[in-house]
């Protein structure tokens, strides 16, 4: 009998595991442009009261199922203003030193690179967000102002189509 058991609870922890592989959500990188790091003190609230279960349907959509693990106040080395405007204006250099970084990048957290970074800062009185993944590919969504938790929810899981591509659970 006690090996019934056993060969039933060691089937049910492998189905357990296969009912789950491949689902994850996305690891990436929070860079806030401003001055004062408002956006980022946003993500933090965002990342706080927020979870997969009541994220907008946008999600779905998207490879990866939310945001899993998010380094806002630790970059890894090399991730700053100057080379963050160099992916914007479209470098090469900067593109390829970006994505070098994001899929090197290991620590207890992170065994395989980062799936993207989030860029935000604000143009014209909007918040814009823009996705860069890996490979230098980027989503760019803006949205005015006032801002709400939810309008934020939407605006990230729409610059992830950049990770999508590359996206791997």
């Amino acid at each position: 009998m006690k090996k019934f058991t056993l060969s039933i609870f060691i089937f049910f922890v492998a189905f357990i595991d296969f009912a789950n592989a491949g689902n994850r959500g996305y690891s990436v990188v929070f860079f806030d442009k401003s001055r004062v790091g408002e956006w980022k003190l946003l993500f933090k609230e965002y990342r706080k009261k927020y979870d997969p279960q009541i994220v907008d349907s946008c999600w779905s959509k998207r490879s990866g199922q939310w945001i899993d693990v998010a380094y806002v106040d630790k970059l890894p080395t090399g991730i700053n203003k100057k080379l963050i405007s160099g992916v914007q204006i479209k470098s090469s250099a900067s593109i390829k030193k970006l994505g070098s970084i994001l899929i090197n990048y290991q620590d207890d957290l992170i065994e395989s690179g980062f799936d993207g970074i989030y860029v935000a800062e604000v143009k014209n009185k909007s918040l814009v967000i823009t996705g860069i993944s890996s490979s230098g590919e980027s989503v760019t969504i803006k949205e005015n102002f006032p801002l709400t938790l939810k309008k934020l929810d939407l605006m990230l899981c729409r610059a992830s189509q950049a990770f999508d591509s590359k996206f791997s659970p």
